[in-house]
């Protein structure tokens, strides 16, 4: 007989691969919330189809990660690249993709250090604006250095908060866009596939950490520039490889 959580996990499991999703975003609910509807909308007009799971944990009694059932079909050559939103409780991720062979953004900054990236950081109220730092990177080759307002107004009345990660980060990393009153607070960070990362282990394929909550990657709070950076973000971590398909799921 198969516990509650052990059928839950089978669900899922066959949930994302019947899919046929390239893409699997790790939610705070296995319902899309925070902007996390507007990411699966994007990523629809992009041409991808994507699986959404959530984070949380199926039983009380100690049961696996929710979230741990997707390693095993990431394993193979469905998925084309995994996004951790902001809305997760990092507790229930922390270093579940570590070692997961393929490419990463994460959108939520307190597990960068489990991923062996850099230290986990903290977030800003009411900043609207970031500063390029490096526009020799294939993902912020069409802007210029300097400030750029990624934040149009608050959303439903409250501040939106825009995170950031801090040094250390490993060696080879590129810095691409941080806070523009602290540049080493970053908000966009990178990792090739091979780059060592924090632990000295090579980076198993490509990773980026993108400082934007799940306030503030709304379509009625995020700017032109900010989807811009968000779409490079991901063709840049899956390098023009996803095919399209036809969106099936949402």
């Amino acid at each position: 007989t198969l516990s509650s959580w052990e059928v839950g996990f089978l669900l899922d499991k066959i949930y994302l691969e019947k899919s046929n999703a390239e893409i699997a975003l790790i939610s705070g609910s296995k319902e899309p919330e925070g902007a996390d509807p507007d990411i699966v909308y994007r990523l629809k007009e992009m041409g991808m189809n994507v699986a959404v799971t959530g984070d949380e944990d199926i039983d009380n009694a100690d049961p696996p990660r929710r979230s741990s059932y997707t390693k095993e079909v990431l394993e193979s050559d469905q998925i084309k690249l995994l996004i951790i939103s902001a809305t997760v409780d990092s507790a229930n991720v922390l270093d579940e993709y570590l070692d997961v062979d393929v490419p990463i953004l994460t959108l939520e900054q307190a597990i960068v250090d489990d991923m062996q990236i850099g230290a986990a950081g903290g977030g800003f109220s009411e900043l609207r604006e970031w500063a390029v730092l490096d526009n020799t990177h294939p993902i912020t080759d069409e802007l210029s250095v300097g400030n750029i307002v990624v934040q149009e107004s608050p959303k439903d009345g409250l501040p939106g908060q825009l995170v950031y990660i801090l040094d250390p980060l490993t060696d080879g990393a590129s810095k691409l866009i941080a806070s523009p009153d602290d540049s080493t607070q970053y908000t966009l960070v990178t990792v090739d596939e091979g780059i060592p990362l924090l632990d000295g282990n090579p980076a198993p394929n490509r990773r980026a950490f993108l400082g934007l909550s799940d306030w503030n990657l709304g379509a009625d709070v995020a700017t032109d520039q900010t989807w811009q950076i968000f779409d490079a973000t991901v063709e840049w971590l899956i390098a023009g490889e996803t095919s399209i398909m036809d969106w099936s799921l949402y």
